[in-house]
């Protein structure tokens, strides 16, 4: 036998193999069940949530998800494990399809977290993350801000927070590279409650965005405004120094000059260290927004990846599930204060000495 023909012999022998090697795998995946198959405790190590919070999870999504037809095709079930072990862990696409239970191709675990945070992002976000519109809603969480550090009005903190993205086409590279960290990133906007909850999320912005920009670009600055001049006087919510001094939005004191506003920017700072223990926590459970990790997804991949781990965050504060451990937070905790000058804002000087105005009397009938 000729060269050509041992060549093809053991062509299709490689080939005979690999088909019965990928067979096996397909085998061992779809006879794999993790809420059956994994302890607690193993089942939370590797996807980061309990049992009973995933089965919660999958009663929200599964109705939304339809099934492959493809007789090779992944369950909705594993495709939902696939994307949240994505979510949990942060890691590149390639470790996680080659665990010996999930057993993908890198494609194949791209298009299960592309589909299911597509999924999430359109049907689940707006159900679980909600800025607070009624009065109803808007004096719970005045009473809860209230009771704990003794601020009347607040009904949400604001922050922002970079997640880092790989590097965007040329046409748009300036959009998204964040001087500051030295890297291509998305400035994420996240409004907080007093109980962590995640009352506003925006991920529409690039690194290069300064947080106040995203702020007045935003729905809930424009609801702010709005709401404000129909009258109410009595609600605002607390960011730092990045942000203009607003009648809706309290900041702190640059320079203080007696005991009363001196009490006030300690309590301001105090109150306002919920919000970034809220992205610490956040960045904690899902290992893939971490400030060590790069999300190697298109900007708008990415934001839809964001909100989803927004929303599981929400679903985990509802279910009252615990915390990271101190130290996981504490490492995601980071300063993203920006010096503030009041003239590199477009607000206008009226808005900016009725919001003065707005917190001396904040400072007067309080501290």
């Amino acid at each position: 036998m000729d060269i050509l023909g041992l060549m093809m012999i053991r062509r299709a022998r490689e080939q005979r193999r690999q088909r019965q090697a990928r067979a096996l795998l397909r085998e061992l995946r779809n006879s794999y069940n993790p809420l059956e198959d994994l302890s607690d405790r193993d089942f939370k190590l590797l996807f980061r949530l309990t049992k009973p919070l995933c089965r919660t999870f999958l009663d929200h999504i599964l109705p939304f998800m339809e099934e492959r037809q493809r007789e090779t095709g992944l369950t909705k079930e594993q495709r939902v494990f696939c994307a949240i072990r994505f979510f949990a862990v942060g890691s590149y696409q390639r470790p996680i399809g080659q665990e010996t239970r999930i057993c993908l191709s890198q494609a194949s675990v791209s298009r299960c977290v592309s589909e299911v945070s597509d999924i999430i992002d359109e049907f689940l976000a707006p159900q679980f993350i909600s800025f607070p519109a009624t009065e109803t809603e808007k004096d719970e969480i005045k009473q809860e801000f209230y009771e704990r550090f003794g601020i009347p009005g607040i009904i949400g903190l604001i922050d922002g927070t970079h997640i880092l993205i790989k590097r965007p086409p040329n046409n748009i590279e300036h959009a998204y590279y964040a001087v500051r960290k030295s890297s291509h990133s998305k400035n994420v906007q996240i409004i907080s409650g007093a109980n962590l909850k995640i009352l506003n999320v925006n991920a529409a912005f690039g690194g290069a965005a300064h947080d106040s920009f995203v702020f007045k670009s935003s729905s809930v600055s424009t609801f702010l405004k709005d709401n404000y001049f129909r009258g109410d006087r009595s609600s605002w919510i607390l960011g730092d120094s990045g942000y203009p001094q607003l009648p809706w939005l309290m900041t702190p004191l640059s320079n203080t000059h007696n005991a009363a506003e001196e009490r006030y920017n300690i309590v301001h700072k105090r109150t306002r260290s919920v919000i970034e223990r809220c992205i610490g926590v956040l960045k904690s459970r899902f290992r893939c927004l971490s400030k060590q990790r790069i999300l190697m997804y298109s900007p708008k991949r990415a934001g839809a990846i964001i909100n989803s781990c927004c929303t599981l965050h929400n679903i985990m504060v509802q279910q009252y599930y615990p915390l990271p451990s101190e130290d996981d937070i504490m490492l995601e905790i980071q300063e993203d204060q920006q010096e503030y000058f009041e003239d590199q804002h477009n607000e206008t000087s009226t808005l900016l000495q009725q919001g003065r105005r707005q917190r001396e009397h904040l400072i007067r009938s309080v501290f």
